[in-house]
């Protein structure tokens, strides 16, 4: 929750590629954490730094996810809006899939290692982020909203086919902005009108609990302490 906020944040403030780079930077720092969390002798240590560790990594997963979903909204057509934003739950998953095989390779590790190495591989989820955040141009809406007018129509060269009517198309999104002018509450989403479609998003970041996501989240570790019963 606090990654989210901070991400909307950041986001409306300095721009969506800062926010996944920020986000990104946050979490390798809570990766880090969670490699130095093993080295301690004392338990209690361990686990009040790997606790630490797993909120700074929150929150700067948190960012990326609000920045993403946001400029995704921004610059992707309207038919092609669910279906990449489908992705997040299968990229989710297929993350917990390497992992799992990550943790099953450690299997016969009675080392450090055994916890080291599942832990470090975290870093590699790191990179594509960071690349992302440097390749991708600024949201055009982002760049128009602070009246920067020609970052913005350099942003829109790049997302746009060539021979595209790049003034036009920043004066579409201008005047877009200028008629939602409106600054709409919490509340707002459960009036009549809007009800139906914050139902539709409730249900659809739902799902992927209702799934069971989490409880296959956790499937190696059911599966390790089945096989070997303390």
């Amino acid at each position: 929750m606090l990654g989210s906020m901070m991400g909307g944040f950041l986001a409306n403030k300095f721009g969506r590629r800062i926010t996944i780079g920020t986000g990104t930077f946050i979490s390798s720092v809570g990766v880090a954490l969670c490699i130095v969390s093993a080295k301690p002798d004392e338990i209690m240590v361990r686990r009040v730094i790997f606790l630490v560790a797993k909120f700074v990594q929150g929150n700067g997963i948190g960012q990326i996810i609000v920045a993403v979903q946001t400029y995704v909204s921004e610059v992707t057509p309207p038919r092609l809006r669910g279906p990449v934003m489908a992705l997040i739950p299968l990229a989710t998953l297929t993350g917990q899939l390497i992992g799992a095989a990550v943790i099953a390779s450690m299997a016969g590790n009675f080392t450090k290692w055994a916890i080291v190495i599942p832990l470090a591989s975290q870093l590699a989820f790191m990179i594509p982020p960071a690349i992302t955040a440097f390749i991708l141009p600024e949201s055009p809406v982002h760049l128009l909203e602070k009246k920067r007018t020609a970052g913005a129509e350099k942003a829109l060269k790049r997302l746009s086919r060539g021979g595209a009517d790049i003034s036009a198309m920043a004066e579409a999104i201008q005047t877009s902005m200028a008629s939602s002018t409106h600054q709409g509450t919490y509340a707002d989403c459960f009036k009549a009108k809007e009800r139906p479609r914050t139902l539709i998003v409730l249900l659809a970041f739902a799902s992927p609990q209702l799934w069971g996501i989490t409880l296959l989240a956790n499937a190696s570790y059911f599966m390790q302490v089945r096989k070997n019963p303390p």
